[in-house]
């Protein structure tokens, strides 16, 4: 395995405290401090490295680190210790696992068990998501950890998956207990059914607080000398029957421990199973709040103590003082012991008070303890008012926010309407005006159209008028046009612009034909023969005159008839 593959997950350094946390067969878990955090470090066994499984280790660990989920125990980084081939595992710091607290004396409440199930089913439920489902392989309650608060998360991701892989060295004890039949033969195949299984018996342990190790696997048939298979359920009949036959997650195991892989149920199924089972009971007070009444109750105690050791105390110095008082009078008795008998009567009413005194004192020493008892109790009293009275208030909550959103559904509604009624009148008088401006642009349009029409027809009118008059004043006869153009000479012969002004009044009379040649401009020839009717002479010359651009003598001449 090369450092590269885990190179984005390298921690440059850390500081190991020494402390020990636990030993397994995959190695040992230590105490260590990183960037000031207190972290969980495994350090593997240096006897597993083996050329051809380093790097699918490598791949492992990077899986591991890839798998983000608040029921996931988190890898934060690896870290290369001197001289070492494997890295430690680097994991967040949690401070029980789910076997301790099973181990305790005092049993965990139902819902507590019920919580630490849901951790566990959703973490799994998120394992098998992936594509492909992701398998533990060894789901047991030592595997299962649990934070201050009492939120469980599966560890030993990455490291359980390496059984594969090194299983010639990392065979836990144990583990064949909760593995299922497929994953128990000589050549196993399994799928994340396998992880099933193993809730089913991590069910078990937790509502029993026993690890439900199975009876034998075959049993004798009576009579006969075959053997037959035990049902993997009735192998741990002996622990189901302390659980009471109405518990919610009964059934649950036993669809869990069936034989048959695909009849086991998903996990994604499996988890809403437990959530109701759990939504039953009232929401549990987290383990820093039960730590802090329980300090808190413990703190009143001890003020009421030592207020009982100062008044008993006092009562002490008061019994001193009596005794005091009484030697004295026994001094005195002794001295005036002579003396008349009224001073017996009055020795004896002064040890009728003393007496009435140390009567007192335990009268008053007995209060002190009842008093002790009453505040027991009402300190328990209290702390039931004070969980009621948080219940109301959920619920009251819970009602006050119904309402507020009835209100304020009911007043986005009523803004709505007076919106749309306001958008309606807005639309409405907008649609009027531009009724209104239609019609106004209508008329504007419409008168002057006819001032259009009316300017059009009187400038025609000038245009026709003037025209006519142009034309006729501007005729010439047609000997006259012929002997000017034959008579001047090629250089002299008019530009085609003077050309058009000399023919055009000639135009109109284009359907009468001409006998002789004319010479002109090219350019006007072919310009205005389709109008005035003339053909080219075939022997025209294709140029006259000199090159250059117009205006001036013509660039080129033709002959035409």
């Amino acid at each position: 395995m090369d450092r590269a593959q885990l190179e984005p997950l390298l921690l440059p350094d850390l500081k190991e405290t020494g402390k020990e946390l636990g030993r397994g067969a995959y190695g040992v878990v230590t105490e260590v401090i990183v960037s000031g955090t207190t972290c969980a470090a495994k350090k593997l066994h240096d006897a597993i490295v083996q050329e051809d499984t380093l790097r699918r280790f490598g791949d492992e660990v990077l899986l591991h680190s890839q798998q983000r989920h608040p029921n996931i125990v988190q890898l934060i980084g690896v870290y290369y210790p001197p001289h070492s081939q494997l890295p430690m595992l680097v994991m967040e710091y949690l401070p029980l696992s789910l076997t301790q607290c099973l181990e305790r004396a005092e049993e965990l409440p139902l819902q507590m068990k019920y919580s630490i199930l849901l951790d566990v089913a959703k973490g799994l439920c998120y394992l098998h998501g992936k594509r492909p489902p992701i398998v533990h392989r060894d789901l047991t309650a030592n595997n299962v950890l649990l934070t201050s608060s009492y939120s469980a998360k599966i560890s030993d991701l990455g490291v359980s998956r390496l059984a594969d892989t090194f299983k010639d060295l990392t065979k836990a004890p144990g583990n064949a207990i909760v593995m299922p039949p497929e994953a128990l033969k000589d050549n196993p195949v399994y799928d994340h059914k396998l992880d099933v299984f193993s809730y089913g018996c991590l069910i078990l342990h937790v509502l029993t607080g026993q690890f439900p190790e199975p009876t034998n696997q075959f049993v004798r048939i009576p009579g006969k000398e075959h053997f037959m298979r035990v049902p993997e359920w009735k192998r741990r009949s002996n622990y189901i029957e302390d659980i009471p036959k109405e518990n919610e997650l009964l059934s649950l195991a036993r669809d869990c421990l069936n034989d048959v892989p695909t009849d086991r149920p998903e996990m994604i199924e499996s988890y809403p199973k437990v959530e109701k089972a759990l939504s039953k009971y009232p929401k549990m007070k987290s383990r820093l709040v039960v730590e802090k009444e329980l300090k808190d109750a413990v703190r009143e105690k001890e003020k009421m103590e030592e207020k009982l050791v100062q008044e008993r105390e006092e009562a002490e110095r008061n019994n001193q003082e009596i005794n005091d008082e009484n030697a004295a009078s026994k001094r005195e008795n002794e001295i005036l012991k002579n003396e008349n008998e009224h001073f017996k009567a009055d020795l004896r009413a002064m040890s009728s008070r003393i007496t009435r005194l140390e009567n007192a004192l335990l009268l008053m020493e007995k209060e002190f303890k009842d008093c002790t008892e009453v505040l027991k109790e009402t300190i328990r009293s209290k702390d039931e008012q004070l969980a009621k009275q948080e219940q109301d208030n959920m619920k009251l909550l819970e009602e006050k926010e119904m309402d507020l959103k009835a209100k304020h559904v009911k007043e986005l509604s009523e803004t709505k309407l007076d919106f749309e009624s306001k958008l309606y009148e807005i639309k409405k008088e907008h649609k009027a005006k531009m009724l209104a401006t239609t019609k106004d642009y209508e008329k504007q349009l419409s008168v002057c159209r006819e001032e259009c029409k009316e300017r059009v027809a009187k400038v025609a009118k000038e245009f026709t008028s003037k025209t006519s008059e142009t034309l006729e004043s501007a005729v010439i006869s047609k000997n006259e046009l012929l002997s000017s153009f034959q008579s001047a000479p090629l250089a002299s012969i008019p530009s085609c612009k003077a050309q058009v002004e000399i023919v055009l009044p000639y135009l109109r009379f284009k359907d009468e034909k001409i006998d002789e040649w004319c010479l002109v401009d090219t350019n006007w020839f072919s310009k205005w023969k389709k109008y005035i009717g003339l053909t080219l002479k075939p022997d025209c010359p294709a140029s006259a005159g000199k090159t250059g651009p117009h205006p001036g003598p013509v660039n080129n001449a033709c002959l035409f008839k």
